[in-house]
């Protein structure tokens, strides 16, 4: 969970950093991007990557040992 928090602060800031700067370069007056955009981003990855996590996990624990055992 700490490369995730640290991937999202660093992705949050280089998102914020290239589209400010793209954005100033195609238009003149445009909505710049608040900080909602960037928690809603973050929140989506957290809740994809631990119900990603999740599913491994109860994969792994409702597995019958005799099963994995019995192919080696």
């Amino acid at each position: 969970m700490i490369i995730l928090l640290v991937a999202s602060i660093l992705g949050a800031w280089a998102g914020y950093a290239w589209s400010s700067t793209i954005m100033s370069n195609i238009w003149r007056y445009y909505k710049t991007v608040d900080v909602y955009t960037f928690a809603a981003s973050i929140g989506v990855l957290l809740a994809v990557c631990g119900v990603t996590i999740g599913y491994k996990i109860y994969s792994i624990a409702i597995m019958d040992p005799v099963k994995t055992l019995s192919d080696d």
